[in-house]
């Protein structure tokens, strides 16, 4: 349905960045062994632009993902953020989820932040999970069995390397065209070479995110189609 066709997107997205990261890392390493410079730095450049431009593009990709998840999955999107209970859903950039006391504890926290993904506004209030439970639909789903602690913390863990892909690009894009100076910066060349594990995480944790907060079900019933 409408999930798939939006994560396939979201997917193909991850890849391409993927495919960026590596050509980076492949240039950088020739860079440090000073190898093949001219072939290193063209293929630099080319990583640079292409990561940086499909890194944007996931934006996008990702609101529609969250907005498909808001609409047909709102367990899955209660687990993502914590949510036992109906609030407007913030962001949190660190955290652990007490399942026994059904809360969450972090140091901060953007105030409906993961409302502003999912509406484009800050203020959207979402259902918990214990609200979603005296349901219909959702009767059968037992809250305390819920895996909430670990689709919270794959979902941030994706958050935080998609924060260390854009810095990554942006560092890389700026330095590569200001002059070539990439040539001559070592620290920057390690992180491009291990640049690639970034992506690589986030499309693992997203991967964990999207099938384990289909819980309780293996096919997540459907709110639009056919029963």
């Amino acid at each position: 349905g409408s999930e798939m066709c939006i994560r396939d997107r979201h997917t193909i997205v991850a890849v391409l960045i993927m495919g960026a990261f590596v050509a980076m890392a492949v240039s950088a390493w020739y860079l440090i062994k000073n190898r093949h410079k001219e072939f290193a730095m063209k293929t630099m450049k080319l990583g640079a632009v292409v990561g940086i431009v499909v890194s944007c593009v996931m934006l996008v990709t990702a609101h529609s993902s969250a907005v498909t998840v808001a609409e047909e999955q709102p367990t899955k999107l209660a687990m993502m953020e914590g949510m036992y209970d109906s609030e407007v859903p913030p962001l949190y950039a660190v955290g652990i989820v007490d399942e026994d006391n059904q809360e969450v504890i972090a140091p901060f926290a953007i105030p409906g932040g993961t409302s502003f993904l999912a509406t484009g506004n800050f203020e959207t209030e979402y259902p918990g999970l214990n609200e979603l439970a005296q349901t219909e639909e959702y009767g059968d789903m037992v809250v305390e069995d819920m895996p909430v602690g670990l689709v919270f913390q794959s979902y941030h863990l994706m958050v935080a390397m998609y924060g260390l892909i854009m810095l990554t690009s942006i560092l890389v894009l700026v330095f590569t065209f200001k002059g070539g100076r990439i040539a001559k910066m070592r620290w920057l060349q390690w992180a491009a070479v291990l640049s690639p594990i970034w992506p690589f995480i986030a499309i693992q944790t997203g991967w964990i995110t999207a099938e384990v907060g289909r819980q309780p079900w293996v096919v997540y019933p459907s709110v639009t189609g056919r029963d």
